[in-house]
């Protein structure tokens, strides 16, 4: 008996050992370790932590992460482009991330190949206003592949928007943005987060940005130059083998990590925005008015975005029921997007009007 115990230990041994020299091994990331169309991810957000630190770098390096904290949790969910509300903007992407948390990132729109994960542009929240980023005239190279310790690539892209403002001289903000992404594998090793242990490649990504602001007089329409302001921040990225997100990510600014994320779940059973909330959407199309008559969510608030990704009304709803006027609606396709009263997205789709 003490024998075979002895076995069963010394057996247990070997694979602890085995285990981490190959969490020891550099490891090489490539596309197979990126997301595709079903996967579903929780992230856990951890701002303002003084503790939060970067360093060191280097080969063989140990980080141990394991007493992260959390402030917000978002939920992501990896879709096909055409089923979300604005994949028509990014025809170069295949596959889309779609963010649960209201008032930042709703979208982002990127292309998986062997050779790369580029970013295609992104739909984000910006005073309250919907805005879509399409960067050009190339993606952001997020990733290159195969990647392995000191591999190194760069991008430089642009985009612009336009939205409203409220200012007794002027109605309209607009901001162009010219980027300029150096990304670096600086380092190799293992790191420890309450998600796990996992050997990861440390990808450093440095942006500066380029903006130009202007806005436009409400009486003249004349756009007025307001100057011209350069930014520069650092994104530390772990990423490990078969995770499809990366294990953990920290945004820097000044020398200071801002925010970080980390993987708290991932796979296709995580709680998330449901596909089809149970949702009866009618009269499709709508003339005067649209009713969405909601499965489970008592009281909340609904917004109808047009073609252009503009946010053109808000409304709150109860005993599950919303009721939306469009009279004043021209004919076309609109989309809607249902939150409960914590602003958790519950829902969305699209309708037309016909009159």
């Amino acid at each position: 008996m003490k024998k075979n115990t002895l076995m069963v230990a010394l057996s247990v041994i070997g694979i602890a050992a085995i285990q981490t020299n190959t969490l020891k091994a550099q490891i090489v990331v490539s596309q197979a370790d990126m997301p595709v169309a079903g996967n579903k991810f929780v992230v856990v957000n951890d701002s303002n932590d003084a503790s939060l630190s970067p360093s060191p770098m280097g080969p063989s390096v140990t980080w141990n992460y394991s007493g992260i904290g959390t402030t917000t949790v978002d939920t992501i969910k990896c879709v096909l482009p055409g089923s979300t509300i604005y994949g028509a903007f990014f025809p170069a992407a295949n596959i889309a991330l779609t963010y649960s948390l209201p008032g930042g990132l709703q979208d982002a729109f990127a292309n998986s190949s062997a050779g790369a994960f580029s970013v295609n542009g992104v739909v984000e929240d910006f005073n309250s206003n919907t805005v879509i980023l399409q960067f050009k005239p190339v993606a952001e190279k997020l990733f290159a592949f195969p990647m392995n310790y000191l591999s190194a690539w760069r991008s430089l892209y642009t985009y612009k928007f336009q939205v409203p403002i409220t200012n007794p001289t002027y109605d309209s903000m607009r901001i162009k943005s010219f980027v300029f992404d150096t990304s670096t594998v600086d380092s190799w090793g293992n790191c420890t987060t309450p998600f796990g242990t996992y050997g990861v490649l440390r990808v450093m990504e440095v942006q500066r940005t380029l903006d130009s602001l202007s806005f436009q007089n409400t009486t003249t329409k004349i756009w007025k130059d307001s100057g011209r302001f350069v930014q520069a921040d650092t994104m530390y990225q772990y990423l490990a083998n078969g995770l499809g997100f990366p294990l953990l990510t920290m945004h820097m600014r000044g020398g200071k990590v801002m925010v970080a994320s980390w993987l708290k779940g991932n796979g296709t059973g995580i709680n998330e925005v449901t596909d089809n909330a149970g949702s009866l959407v009618y009269p499709n199309p709508a003339q005067t008015e649209l009713n969405i008559k909601l499965a489970s969510c008592e009281d909340g608030y609904v917004n109808i975005i047009d073609i252009t990704g503009r946010q053109i009304s808000s409304t709150k709803f109860s005993d599950k029921l919303a009721n939306i006027n469009t009279s004043h609606f021209a004919n076309g396709m609109y989309f809607y997007q249902v939150f409960d009263k914590s602003s958790n997205l519950i829902d969305r789709g699209k309708f037309s009007v016909v009159k």
